[in-house]
């Protein structure tokens, strides 16, 4: 019973989690389309896309949780060797140009906060973002092209690498926008703004502005997968996409 708690409850648990925070990005979503009528297309684009990356990512674990519960439950070998390198491939990308999005979209809102004065952050930034995208590129073709799940422990080293660097490029995001817009450009305008709502509220504002969810989610992804949880790694997985989707809202 313990066995099946640390796997398949591990699956149904992260899967409700996924539908949780999908629920969660589509409410900001329309909460977007319906404040910020006039805003550039670019960033009207961007909302679709990562919306449609973050439905399908939600659709695809799903379809992972219904396949290990119903469809070959009890039937180790056929769970393992087939749907892990179906579902996990598209989670895994979809992950991958998510917070290659929201990554690139932070690093250029971090160049706009310093007056377009600081290039080495934010192409730092950019430059670990496209190193990691690269690097989970590679896991999904490892893990497309090995179909027993027994080979696909060739990727951890170099999955680590993809961590490291989403991780990096996440906490300099937050570093960044905290320095410059709480530390280097504090105006009055901004103290009025923050004086007309409560401070619980403007903990959640620059949480969320700062892009600190989405660092908190990939620390967790660490945590979870070097300790034994069983599958409980999968939790954040299942969800950091749609993480990385409402701070991007």
């Amino acid at each position: 019973m313990a066995e099946l708690d640390l796997t398949l409850g591990a699956i149904v648990i992260s899967t409700l989690f996924s539908f949780l925070s999908t629920g969660i990005t589509l409410t900001g979503t329309w909460s977007y389309y319906s404040r910020f009528t006039k805003d550039n297309w670019a960033f009207k684009l961007l909302v679709a896309v990562c919306l449609v990356l973050t439905v399908t990512d939600t659709v695809v674990g799903g379809y992972w949780c219904y396949t290990w519960t119903v469809t070959h439950y009890a039937d180790p070998n056929r769970l393992l060797n087939w749907v892990i390198s179906l579902t996990f491939t598209i989670q895994v990308s979809i992950l991958g140009f998510v917070s290659l999005f929201v990554q690139i979209f932070f690093a250029w809102r971090l160049w706009i906060v310093t007056l377009q004065k600081n290039f080495w952050l934010p192409g730092v930034i950019v430059c670990l973002a496209v190193m990691a995208w690269s690097v989970i590129m590679w896991v999904t073709s490892i893990v497309a092209t090995h179909h027993d799940a027994n080979e696909l422990g060739v990727v951890l080293p170099t999955a680590y690498v993809w961590l490291a660097g989403s991780i990096a490029a996440d906490l300099l995001i937050s570093l960044g926008l905290f320095y410059y817009l709480y530390f280097r450009f504090r105006q009055r305008n901004i103290h009025r703004e923050m004086k007309s709502i409560n401070t619980f509220k403007a903990i959640i504002v620059r949480t969320v502005q700062c892009n600190v969810l989405s660092l908190v989610a990939q620390v967790t992804t660490i945590v979870l997968f070097t300790t034994q949880v069983g599958y409980y790694y999968f939790l954040p997985d299942f969800t950091i996409s749609k993480v990385y989707f409402f701070s991007l809202l």
